[in-house]
């Protein structure tokens, strides 16, 4: 395990391509015992002759308690790529094991905010609601935006209907764009009905970003009701001539909706 961890960490070399080519080529050769990080799994793919149908295959068979806590002390390493792909795996491969320190990592302020959102993405991917709990917290505004989106997306993810009311005071106070398009597509997953309002003035803003304005058009399809069909119906025939991007996707999604007869 030494040895394959030393590997690890050549192939993951930025400043020495070769060592980093010869390294993941061991790696490669080596076979499943030697993949059980997405850190090795990075290096090999874009620099072995593995194609990335074998290594998917590979991951399959990665979930060994040795491979969780390896990855587990990988959220400790101190390249934060590292850390943010070994957060990315656990999720992948749903290691609950994983649950607690990936919870410690997305708390730490120390760490950077890339690592701290893939490990809350990753909790998003266990898909489980009593997660919430965990993911509520960092929706506050002390917490970088890219945290706040991330947990905004997990919420959706793990279905926490509980987080609607939560969501909607962060869709209406939060300025960083970021943040509101997740959490509009994340108040349209949970089907937040009551969250339309807010949707639609989003969507009709003055000033509105426009990235933010697509997430509201993808979110209120999402609700799948006749009053957001009904929204979408005012904004294919609004944004016909002052924006046709706006209009056709207002338009598509409108389409969506009546045919799956709502």
């Amino acid at each position: 395990m030494a040895a394959i961890q030393s590997l690890i960490t050549a192939a993951c070399n930025r400043e020495d391509s070769v060592l980093s080519t010869n390294a993941a080529d061991v790696l490669a050769r080596i076979g499943p015992q030697a993949i059980n990080s997405i850190a090795v799994y990075r290096a090999i793919s874009s620099q072995s002759n593995l194609n990335t149908n074998e290594l998917d295959r590979v991951l399959e068979n990665v979930g060994s308690n040795e491979e969780i806590q390896v990855l587990i002390e990988l959220l400790k390493n101190s390249d934060w790529r590292i850390q943010r792909d070994a957060a990315d795996f656990l999720g992948r491969i749903g290691a609950r094991e994983g649950i607690t320190p990936l919870t410690d990592l997305a708390l730490d302020n120390a760490a950077r905010a890339e690592v701290r959102a893939q490990c809350i993405s990753s909790l998003g991917k266990f898909g489980d609601p009593k997660l919430a709990d965990y993911l509520l917290p960092l929706l506050d505004s002390t917490f970088p935006p890219a945290v706040r989106g991330a947990a905004a997306e997990s919420l959706g993810a793990v279905q926490a209907r509980a987080a609607i009311d939560p969501l909607l005071k962060i869709f209406r106070t939060d300025n960083d764009p970021d943040v509101l398009k997740e959490t509009a597509l994340t108040l349209g997953e949970l089907k937040a009905r009551k969250a339309l309002p807010e949707l639609k003035s989003a969507l009709f803003g003055k000033d509105a970003d426009r990235q933010v304005q697509i997430a509201c058009i993808e979110g209120i399809e999402k609700i799948d009701s006749s009053d957001g069909k009904k929204i979408l119906d005012e904004g294919w025939e609004f944004f016909f001539a002052v924006d046709r991007e706006l209009h056709r996707l207002c338009l598509n999604a409108w389409h969506r909706l009546n045919q799956r007869g709502v």
